[in-house]
């Protein structure tokens, strides 16, 4: 926070010392919404943006996370009221209240995600959400969520914020880490991954993560896998418009080798659903909306 605001209202901001001291966090943050109001009034967004900055972090530093999500909540809401533009400046300041939240606990599939955490990082993307970013979320904030939840061992929805990010490598490293705990073999996993990227018409991070996934598999479990093949010949084949003959002798090939019941359906709707993006080619068959809305929305739920 600039001086000069903090200067203006020492005599609120010493209160509000005094009750974090004493204990009395719900008064504390009444002073915070008191005063942000106050600055609100007087179109002051920049000094009003610095003092929910500035609260919600003081909130999660004395450990009451729902008092600080809370005046995060405002915050947003005060960008989208003040048509606050989606930008490094305004990211950052969600990204700096975000580094003052306490860790995941690591992940255990019969717990519920907390609340509050969830309704933050959904307030997040929506608000963040342009078509830019194919109406996604900022790629910045999913990166910071995504290697959050990692952290904890959730990869399930790690995967859905990198697939909405910038850091492929990353994702990268994680599809390993998630072969290793025997989550799923390692080509299966790649190739849904792969298919997923390319579904969400991201063809240059798609290239990256397989190619640095092949790099660090280490003990060459892909270089046997005829999925893995197709998926290096589909690759290059969309790099060109005309090419669609070519994928669907691939496709015929691919089907030569399929793996299992389960993973033979998913694939073959994300295959449909991918030559129409890259070929205009329409093949539908029964499921792709729903496939394509599942992929765009499903982790938000």
């Amino acid at each position: 926070m600039d001086n000069s605001t903090q200067k203006r209202f020492e005599p609120i901001f010493q209160k509000i010392e005094k009750n974090m001291a004493d204990g009395d966090f719900y008064a504390a943050q009444q002073l915070y919404k008191t005063l942000f109001f106050r600055l609100s009034k007087k179109k002051d967004v920049k000094g009003s943006t610095q003092l929910l900055v500035k609260g919600a972090c003081d909130m999660m530093n004395h450990s009451q996370f729902n008092n600080g999500v809370e005046l995060a909540l405002i915050l947003i809401e005060h960008f989208t009221n003040n048509q606050v533009e989606v930008n490094d400046e305004s990211i950052d300041r969600i990204l700096e209240i975000y580094a003052c939240f306490p860790k995941l606990s690591p992940f255990k599939k019969e717990e519920t995600p907390d609340p509050m955490y969830r309704r933050f990082i959904k307030t997040a993307i929506n608000w963040s959400s342009l078509p830019s970013n194919n109406n996604q979320g900022d790629p910045r904030l999913h990166d910071a969520f995504a290697s959050a939840y990692r952290s904890s061992g959730n990869y399930a929805i790690a995967e859905q914020h990198y697939l909405r990010g910038n850091s492929p490598k990353e994702f990268a490293e994680m599809l390993i880490d998630q072969a290793k705990n025997g989550e799923d073999q390692l080509d299966l996993i790649v190739a849904k991954t792969v298919f997923q990227y390319l579904c969400l018409s991201n063809l240059k991070d798609a290239n990256i993560l397989f190619s640095t996934v092949r790099q660090l598999d280490n003990e060459k479990i892909l270089s046997n896998s005829q999925l893995i093949a197709y998926l290096n010949y589909l690759l290059q084949t969309l790099e060109y418009q005309d090419a669609y003959p070519l994928a669907k002798i691939l496709q015929e090939k691919y089907k030569s080798f399929k793996v299992d019941e389960e993973n033979n359906a998913l694939f073959d709707k994300y295959i449909v659903m991918i030559h129409k993006i890259y070929f205009n080619v329409d093949n539908s068959q029964k499921g792709f909306g729903a496939l394509f809305g599942s992929l765009l929305n499903g982790f938000l739920k």
